[in-house]
């Protein structure tokens, strides 16, 4: 019988810190009301993280920064441009309900803290934009290496898809629906 092992203090503190930041913001949330959620002290929280900031930046490695990195460009570049398409829209299919498995909160809690982390943390905003930079420089490589295009089409074609995928999201967030790459899908032979 496998056991699960008890969470660290740390885990603890990071995981009331994720629930308290999606459910009242950044501003919203105290150091104290953290310690109180915790169980924790102030000193057993300054042992693990040396600021609100830093706990701040550890919930957004935990939430959004580790699942971007866990992508391997290499392999992704690798695959034919039609098996990239597919990687990303089933990707973005399964990503409310990952969100909603993550938080209690809801999906547009989660992109609520997203998009104020992005304008609040410059490492955060710079970490974000080259991942979606490189991930548009691969589909860009791939749509040029495939079709017979020129470099600002593919550009642009590289852009539209991922910008197609992203608006489904939010749009699911805003409504309160499952997203539907169907259209997609089908335009990319997916």
């Amino acid at each position: 019988m496998n056991k699960t092992p008890k969470p660290t203090k740390r885990d603890v503190i990071l995981d009331v810190a994720i629930d308290l930041f999606l459910q009242h913001g950044y501003d919203g949330t105290g150091i104290e009301q953290i310690i109180l959620t915790a169980e924790s002290s102030r000193g057993g929280l300054y042992h693990h993280f040396k600021s609100k900031d830093a706990l701040h930046f550890a919930v957004l490695d935990h939430l959004f920064l580790a699942p971007m990195q866990s992508m391997s460009f290499n392999n992704f570049a690798r695959m034919p441009l039609r098996q990239q398409q597919g990687l990303l829209v089933d990707l973005f299919r399964s990503m409310p309900q990952t969100m909603d498995a993550m938080t209690r909160h809801g999906v547009p809690r989660y992109f609520a803290f997203y998009f104020d982390s992005l304008s609040r943390v410059p490492e955060f905003r710079t970490t974000v934009s080259t991942y979606y930079q490189q991930l548009l420089g691969i589909l860009q490589n791939s749509i040029l290496a495939e079709r017979q295009l020129t470099e600002e089409t593919a550009r642009k074609q590289a852009r539209a898809f991922l910008a197609r995928l992203e608006g489904e999201i939010y749009l699911c967030a805003v409504l309160g629906d499952k997203p539907d790459l169907t259209k997609l899908s089908e335009e990319m032979d997916v």
